[in-house]
């Protein structure tokens, strides 16, 4: 299992039309994939977290 396909979003508190697209929208701003070492690093995701693959 990646973590892609163990979590597909979370939306909270969305209470508007315009905060449901504001959420949407947020969707497609890219994560580094540096973050997902760092967290592992700094002991905040366990070691063996899947995590999504980089890409290339």
């Amino acid at each position: 299992m990646s973590a892609a396909s163990a979590v597909a979003g979370v939306v909270v508190g969305a209470r508007q039309p315009g905060e449901v697209a504001h959420n949407a929208a947020l969707l497609a701003h890219a994560i580094p994939a540096r973050l997902w070492e760092d967290l592992k690093a700094a002991g905040l995701l366990p070691g063996d977290a899947p995590v999504p693959a980089a890409p290339g």
